[in-house]
């Protein structure tokens, strides 16, 4: 009996242990970790130390995350693990809030690190190099807020470990607070912990100097010494010279009267000086500051330069060149012409024009090889029958615009005759428009019925020339020639003058609105005066002038006839009245009425 019992004992021992085995392995199951170790910026951090621990302190986990910054093992089920993170170049990461309490299956932790803290140091000098004592230095974080939403595929984790947080979709924000120091009496300001690969914000104040501001990052694991801290030059107030010279980008000469525009950048103030006859304009600025320059002409194009800078007694001279912008001529040649053969006409380009007000140049071309004169308002004339297309060129030396005038030249023959119209080519009809016809030519056909059909109302009536004073003319005086209309006697204006003087040369004139032209006439001889106009038959007449000697001549023979008679008749006179007082009788004179003979 005890031998059974002692054997049913043995029996429970074993079965005992059997299941307290099983149980032991049961409760030894295992499940995957994975954890991926990245910077702020969501880049993977490769080289970083993980180390797992157990809640016995036992490290399950010791190793470094790859090139994508991943690191894994394996990790036992109830069990508590603390995670600690190292890197050179980053703060040192220790997660003790039991992130991997709960899970009993494969779980992916996400991992941010901060960079590593710095000391960094400002030193703050003057112009001159001195240092700057008691100059308050600001130092402000410019890196925004972070939390795991700003992180590639964040959903996808079940973790995250952040910098002091463990809690889970729970971030942390850089420091963002100002930080104020003053500088010491070796013009430094020292700040102490500022996270690296951060861009800061330093701003230097102090009474009487300009403000200082300006950004700089600090790299990771940089060491600012005190003999590399960071410098800062703190300006006083004080002034430089700046001189604008403006150019003809084309010519390369100076512009005149060309508006120049400095902006403060700061403040935004304006100061607007013209250029001079050398294209300068010259400005005192307040430094040291930096300058916006706009530089305008009408009619150029402008230039600009933005955020000149200048320091105390920094002179600086800067050329700026425009190009001159033009806008073409337009040109007009006048309205068609219809003349006869051996007319003379003026063309008339007056109409032509420049927007900008620039001197035009006048160039005329005849389709017939007439020469025409290069000016506004050219005479010209057409000796024979012919269509003429004239050309007009105008240019202004930097541009040019054409325009073309007919002028049509019929025969004399075609005047009268039933053929008059030229400008629309109809026989048997003369409009209001049609050449004035030559006397002897129209008159032909003045006895026809139908004479009205190609003879306009003015066919024949002349233009004709008026001396004021013709009978007391000699040479060296001068007069005034008047244009008249024969048949009305009206006055025609800008008719032209043609006067062909004793030894052959032929002088030109044009009357003016009135009428009248001035005339000296510098030579005894004969003169012959012709005038014409544009719808009038054209005139001549011959006038003789005398020599001054000639007419003195005939003054003195005249005198002396005079002198004569009177002495003859003093003596008749004389002799009467002796002849009475002697027995003679006393004549009375009877006044006879002149005959035409005695005229």
């Amino acid at each position: 009996m005890g031998g059974d019992k002692n054997r049913a004992l043995m029996v429970f021992v074993i079965f005992a242990l059997s299941l307290s085995l099983t149980a032991s392995l049961v409760s030894a199951k295992s499940y995957e970790f994975q954890i991926t170790v990245v910077d702020k910026n969501g880049d993977p951090i490769e080289d970083a130390v993980v180390v797992v621990t157990n809640s016995t302190g036992d490290e399950v986990c010791d190793d470094e995350t790859d090139d994508e910054g991943l690191m894994d093992c394996d990790l036992e089920e109830d069990d508590d693990y603390d995670i600690t993170i190292t890197h050179d170049d980053y703060q040192k990461l220790t997660n003790t809030n039991d992130v991997l309490k709960d899970y009993d299956s494969s779980v992916d932790v996400l991992a941010v690190l901060r960079p590593s803290l710095v000391d960094v140091e400002v030193k703050v000098l003057d112009d001159a190099g001195a240092v700057v004592r008691g100059a308050t230095v600001t130092i402000e974080s410019l890196d925004s807020d972070v939390d795991e939403e700003d992180f590639p595929n964040y959903e996808d984790y079940d973790e995250f470990a952040f910098p002091d947080e463990a809690t889970k979709y729970e971030g942390f924000e850089v420091d963002s607070d100002d930080e104020e120091k003053d500088t010491d009496s070796k013009g430094i300001a020292s700040f102490k912990d500022l996270e690296s690969a951060t861009t800061y914000k330093i701003t230097v104040e102090k009474n009487d100097y300009i403000t200082f501001s300006d950004n700089f990052e600090l790299e990771l694991n940089e060491d600012y010494t005190k003999n590399d801290a960071i410098e800062v030059t703190f300006s006083t107030p004080g002034d430089a010279i700046f001189r604008v010279k403006v150019k003809d980008q084309d010519t390369n000469a100076a512009v005149e009267a060309a508006k120049v525009v400095i902006v403060d950048r700061t403040s935004l103030a304006q100061d607007v000086k013209d250029t001079d006859s050398e294209g300068m304009a010259e400005f005192t600025l307040e430094t040291p500051k930096c300058y916006d320059v706009l530089v305008r002409k009408e009619r150029y194009s402008e230039a600009s330069q933005t955020n000149i800078c200048f320091n105390n007694k920094d002179d600086q001279t800067i050329v700026y060149t425009i190009k001159r912008q033009n806008n073409p001529p337009v040109a007009n040649a006048g309205e068609d012409l219809y003349v006869l053969e051996g007319s003379t006409v003026t063309l008339d380009g007056s109409m032509s024009s420049d927007p900008d007000g620039d001197a035009l140049v006048y160039l005329w071309v005849d389709s017939l090889g007439v020469e025409i004169e290069s000016v506004e308002r050219p005479m010209v004339a057409f000796a024979t029958p012919g269509v003429h297309e004239i050309t007009l060129t105008v240019s202004d030396s930097n541009a040019s615009d054409t325009d073309i005038v007919i002028v049509n030249v019929e025969a004399l023959a075609n005047c009268g005759n039933g053929i008059c119209s030229v400008a629309e080519n109809i026989s048997g009809s003369c409009p209001r428009d049609c050449p004035v016809c030559l006397d002897g030519i129209c008159a032909l056909g003045e006895d026809d019925f139908f004479s009205s059909l190609y003879c306009p109302k003015d066919c024949g009536i002349r233009v004709i020339a008026q001396l004021q004073n013709e009978t007391m003319l000699v040479p060296g005086n001068w007069t005034t020639i008047t244009t008249v209309d024969e048949e009305s006697g009206r006055v025609v204006s800008m008719a032209i003058l043609t006067i062909t003087t004793p030894n052959g040369t032929v002088e030109v004139l044009r009357t003016n609105e009135m009428g009248e032209a001035i005339y000296t006439f510098l030579e005894a001889g004969n003169y012959t005066i012709g005038s014409s106009k544009d719808r009038y038959v054209s005139s001549e007449f011959q006038i003789v002038l005398y020599g001054s000697a000639d007419f003195g001549f005939v003054t003195l023979v005249l005198i002396v006839i005079v002198a004569i008679l009177l002495v003859l008749f003093g003596i008749r006179l004389i002799n009467t009245q002796r002849k009475g007082k002697g027995g003679y009788r006393a004549t009375r004179f009877r006044r006879r009425k002149p005959t035409l003979a005695s005229v």
